[in-house]
């Protein structure tokens, strides 16, 4: 094999090994015991306290009329690195709706909680 064939096959060769374990990235501890039931995740970052009131507001009264069924939600804290790097999470606050370890929808950024509700609304169903 000739310097720039070996060079060509070598660098060839990594590059399938790199693209290999971008593929295989595996989903973080949270999403894989997760159930294949709708979930919502809330990425908070301490200093956004104040952005985040009104998605606190929503989320609290959407799971006051869903009383009796459990919604199932949990605050990511942005210090989550796994979590928030296998989703791509760059807004904080940032609502995701999972089903199972699928993203239905994401809600990011500053707004107001009837907004953050109606959001919610189409993606949980209380009876």
């Amino acid at each position: 094999m000739s310097g720039k064939t070996a060079s060509l096959a070598t660098m060839l060769y990594a590059a399938l090994i790199w693209l290999a374990g971008c593929s295989s990235q595996t989903a973080p501890a949270m999403l894989t015991n997760m159930e294949d039931e709708t979930s919502v995740l809330l990425f908070s970052k301490e200093e956004n306290l104040y952005e985040e009131k009104p998605y606190y507001q929503a989320l609290l009264h959407l799971n006051k009329q869903c009383e009796n069924e459990a919604m199932n939600m949990k605050i990511v804290s942005a210090n989550n690195n796994d979590l928030v790097q296998y989703l791509g999470v760059k807004t904080f606050p940032s609502l995701y709706v999972m089903e199972g370890k699928n993203m239905l929808s994401v809600y990011e950024g500053k707004a107001e909680s009837a907004n953050i509700e109606t959001f919610l609304k189409k993606h949980i169903r209380c009876e």
